[in-house]
């Protein structure tokens, strides 16, 4: 089938693609046709290693086969891109989790019971700077010896799901600290984070 690029119009309205990896062609054909495609969002499930992908009525518009095809590249880069995530720590403790490719649960809950912890759980933020002030707090006169950051790699769809399905906020204002902000994850959750995850030291 030939398609010619950037030539289609929308001439129809309301017709929804459904892109899998058997309706490529066809979703192609309708956008030569002038189909209008919307997507309101894009759920990534895999079964069995094979990626499958669906696009549900609503949301942004693909005019022509070379918008659509540019745009299945596009939910590729989704299937595999990864969300960023730093903890600010001590240089001892970060590289235990590094090693471990595993947060110390109980290491953390011993430490905020002691310190009369008004929340529960462990504290990730999207934000570099965040994270090594609140390393720097506890850890800044070289104890333990001194602060770090681990920065925490995890894939972004299997994220996702997993906020969805156990209700998790994410980025959160921190009180009293304008600009900055706080993920919690909580401690009956970080078996399940800690095998998604990809734990390594910010140099």
């Amino acid at each position: 089938m030939t398609i010619p690029l950037l030539e289609s119009r929308p001439r129809r309205e309301g017709a929804i693609g459904a892109v899998t990896s058997i309706g490529i062609e066809m979703a192609a054909e309708l956008a030569q046709n002038g189909g209008r495609f919307c997507f309101d969002y894009v759920k990534l499930l895999k079964a069995g290693g094979t990626g499958f992908v669906t696009g549900i009525a609503g949301g942004w518009v693909v005019k022509g086969a070379f918008k659509l095809l540019r745009a299945m590249r596009g939910l590729d880069e989704v299937a595999t891109a990864t969300r960023i995530f730093y903890r600010g720590t001590s240089k001892l403790a970060a590289t235990e989790i590094v090693e471990n490719q595993a947060v110390d649960v109980a290491r953390i809950m011993e430490h905020q019971a002691q310190a009369g912890a008004q929340r529960a759980g462990v504290f990730l933020t999207s934000q570099l700077e965040t994270a090594e002030h609140f390393a720097s707090i506890p850890y800044g006169k070289g104890q333990v010896l001194g602060p770090a950051v681990v920065k925490i790699e995890v894939p972004a769809a299997q994220f996702v799901q997993f906020v969805e399905e156990n209700g998790i906020k994410l980025e959160q204002a921190i009180s009293g600290m304008p600009g900055r902000t706080e993920t919690l994850i909580p401690f009956g959750l970080m078996d399940t984070f800690n095998a998604m995850a990809k734990y390594s030291l910010v140099p």
